[in-house]
């Protein structure tokens, strides 16, 4: 796999006003989807930066992922529930328990190539507090594939879908498990283990198959290859980093700390989604 080549990134600002943003997410038009998860609703952040209400939750919305009919699915972790927004923005529950009781508080999520969602479910509360990652397919089935993660955060697929990553903010590290036929994970490496900060957040990947880690607490994205060396640590804008996503050649930025999003102009595009493929 090839390293990208950084000099001199500087992060520029997309938009602000934006309420604890996180789980970016672009349609096929380049329009931005943020949680506000303070504020208990997504925004829609057209190309030049106009913001404005896509659904309300009502809870803590903090991740977001589209789906290739047109639905955004949503883990809010204040409601303890993933949700799904159709188009125009009507809102049901796809997932609220795990055998009878409540979720945790889902986090962040990534579809496969065949639309089944796996969702991390850390809860809203310390990064040491054990946590789960699940696994759900569009017949219903919800199936627990890990427990007792310290924070399971940040989540995604390596492009052949054979490994899955997930950032626990409370190791300060992120794992890769490997990823069997039939959706079940493997026991986990560490792919690279980060020092300082609160911990990593959102992840993401470019075409490539490095891995972008947001560091909370260092106003850093950590670039990470395939095995694990850390490549570059990208200024996010602030110190507050919580997610990415890729737009063609650019990787955007959520930012607590000055409530805005960032863009950093990469030259190297990012890994396609499940809703872009």
């Amino acid at each position: 796999m090839a390293s990208p080549s950084f000099n001199d990134i500087k992060p520029e600002l997309f938009v602000t006003g934006q309420n604890f943003p996180e789980g970016p997410n672009f349609d096929s038009e380049g329009n931005l989807y943020i949680c506000n998860r303070w504020d208990g609703f997504i925004a829609k952040v057209t190309p030049d930066g106009q913001s404005s209400l896509f659904v309300a939750t009502d809870g803590k919305p903090n991740g977001a992922r589209l789906h290739k009919n047109g639905q955004l699915f949503i883990a809010d972790i204040g409601r303890r529930e993933i949700l799904v927004a159709d188009p125009d923005g009507s809102l049901d529950v796809v997932v609220d328990n795990y055998q009878g009781k409540a979720l945790l508080g889902p986090n962040d999520l990534i579809f496969d190539r065949h639309g089944a969602l796996y969702f991390t479910d850390p809860g809203l509360g310390d990064f040491h507090l054990p946590g789960r990652v699940f696994r759900w397919t569009p017949d219903g089935t919800l199936t627990l594939l890990v427990d007792s993660l310290n924070y399971p955060n940040g989540v995604a697929l390596s492009p052949d879908e054979d490994a899955l990553f997930v950032a626990p903010t409370g190791s300060n590290n992120v794992l890769r498990f490997a990823l069997l036929e039939d959706g079940s994970l493997c026991e986990p490496e560490v792919l690279v283990q980060l020092e300082g900060g609160e911990g990593p957040d959102g992840i993401a990947l470019d075409v490539d198959g490095n891995l972008y880690v947001t560091h909370r607490g260092t106003g850093r994205v950590v670039v990470v290859d395939h095995s694990g060396e850390i490549l570059v640590e990208l200024p996010a804008g602030g110190s507050l980093p919580s997610n990415v996503a890729f737009w063609g050649s650019s990787l955007y930025v959520t930012e607590d700390e000055t409530a805005s999003v960032y863009r950093l102009d990469l030259g190297v595009n990012g890994l396609p989604l499940y809703h872009q493929r």
